[in-house]
């Protein structure tokens, strides 16, 4: 697959013994996605890979969400997109059995003739597709601790900014240690 595209939307996936993340680019018809893969499922369906499979899912899913939160979405599509999961659904996939279970997957779909993009335009229509969508190992969110910056420390002078790290080249003590030596503190009680 080509490289990711700059601006994405991701979303995690768990796989068996493994955890993806799956990023789409950024103003991709996720609907007319969901008709391509549809199609590719019913009209080439050993030519279908198990990222594919996945993205078929998990849009199938980001799709019915948005059925969920939008009106005009359901109209036009929430009738046929409940239909068409819950063909899915009966469908039940193992890894030993893939190519099998995606046939059984094919006949289900092959019901939606007004739904799945023709077979004579389903090879330009994908093209449009390749390479919106990948299948990458998923990363937590935030830096991780071997990234982050050490703290600074107190160097010599108002500039150094925390930047002279080796106490050995500046030789004066730190702020904390004068504040808490005992010379400080009898001086503290002899003015007081």
């Amino acid at each position: 697959m080509s490289q990711i595209p700059s601006s994405s939307e991701e979303s995690g996936v768990r796989i068996p013994g493994s955890v993806v993340r799956l990023a789409y680019k950024k103003g991709m018809r996720r609907v007319t996605l969901q008709r391509v893969l549809t199609s590719l499922i019913v009209f080439q369906p050993e030519k279908v890979t198990l990222q594919e499979l996945l993205c078929f899912f998990d849009n199938l899913i980001w799709c019915l969400e948005k059925v969920d939160k939008d009106p005009d979405f359901k109209r036009k599509f929430g009738e046929t997109l409940e239909v068409l999961a819950k063909n899915v659904a009966e469908v039940r996939f193992t890894l030993p059995n893939f190519h099998q279970d995606l046939m059984k997957l094919s006949l289900a779909l092959k019901e939606f003739e007004n739904y799945y993009i023709p077979r004579r335009n389903l090879e330009g229509t994908y093209r449009h597709f390749r390479g919106h969508f990948h299948v990458l190992p998923y990363k937590e969110s935030g830096t991780p601790n071997s990234e982050i910056p050490p703290k600074g420390f107190i160097g010599q002078g108002y500039r150094d900014k925390g930047a002279r790290k080796d106490v050995a080249w500046d030789g004066t003590p730190s702020w904390q240690e004068v504040a808490t030596s005992t010379l400080m503190r009898d001086l503290h009680d002899w003015k007081n």
